[in-house]
C-alpha cells in the first residue's frame, strides 16, 4: 500500500535562484526515520546548513515493499508514514531543492525496520466487571514502543481516557459504564509530534 505521507506545518524559507548557488555539501544536515509501530514511522530532517543558499522544496524517495518519490513542501522538519508493512526495511532519502530553480541537493540516507506485526500492540489485555457500572482494566506494555510513546489511549464504548505512559501502574477502573452492556475496550499507544494512534488491542466484555 502506498504511504500516505502527512505534511505538518509550514515555514517560510527566502528565495535564491540559478545554477550557481550548487554546493558541496548541500545535501540535508540531518535525516533520521523513528519507527512507531509495525505500520508507521516518523522522518525528522533538518535544511542544508548553508550561508546566503536557500531552499524551497524538499523531495523524499522511499523504497522497501514500495517504490515512491515525492515532493513534500517546505515542512517543520517533521514527515509521518503511514500505511507500511510490518517487518519491512525502508530506504529513504531526502533532496533540498535550490529556491527558484529544479536542481536538487546531493541526498543524505537512511534507513528502518518497522516493527513485527503486533509487538506494537499493548499485551495481556483483560477486562473485567467488578459492578454494573465499572470496569477492571489490565494490560503490559508493548514489546516495541517508541521513545516518545508517553500516552496510552483507553476506549470503552463512547468513553476515552488518556493518560501517561510511565504513570500506568498495571491496572485502571473506568467508571459510569451502563449496566447490563457489552462493552469493546480497546487500549493503544497515543503519540505526539505528529499526532498517530498505534495498533489497538482489543477485548469484548459485559457489564
Amino acid at each position: 500500500m502506498i504511504a500516505r505521507v502527512i505534511l505538518l506545518i509550514s515555514c517560510v524559507l527566502g528565495q535564491t535562484s540559478g545554477s550557481e548557488a550548487m554546493e558541496d555539501n548541500d545535501m540535508p544536515s540531518l535525516l533520521r526515520a523513528d519507527v512507531y509501530s509495525s505500520r508507521a514511522m516518523r522522518v525528522v530532517f533538518e535544511e542544508p546548513i548553508i550561508r546566503d543558499v536557500k531552499f524551497d522544496d524538499f523531495r523524499l524517495n522511499i523504497s522497501g515493499d514500495f517504490q515512491k518519490s515525492q515532493l513534500i513542501g517546505q515542512t517543520n522538519g517533521v514527515v509521518l508514514l503511514d500505511s507500511l508493512k510490518p517487518s519491512t526495511t525502508y530506504k529513504i532519502s531526502l533532496e533540498a531543492k535550490y529556491a527558484g530553480t529544479e536542481i536538487f541537493s546531493k541526498p543524505r540516507w537512511t534507513t528502518a525496520t518497522t516493527f513485527a506485526e503486533g509487538t506494537d500492540k499493548p499485551k495481556n489485555l483483560k477486562a473485567e466487571a467488578i459492578s454494573a457500572t465499572s470496569l477492571k482494566v489490565t494490560w503490559d506494555a508493548p514489546v516495541n514502543v517508541h521513545l516518545d510513546s508517553k500516552r496510552y489511549l483507553l476506549e470503552v464504548g463512547e468513553v476515552r481516557k488518556e493518560f501517561h505512559f510511565n504513570a500506568f501502574n498495571g491496572t485502571y477502573t473506568i467508571d459510569g459504564l451502563t449496566p447490563g452492556r457489552k462493552y469493546k475496550v480497546l487500549v493503544r499507544l497515543s503519540l505526539r509530534n505528529p499526532n498517530y494512534l498505534a495498533p489497538a488491542a482489543e477485548i469484548d466484555v459485559e457489564t
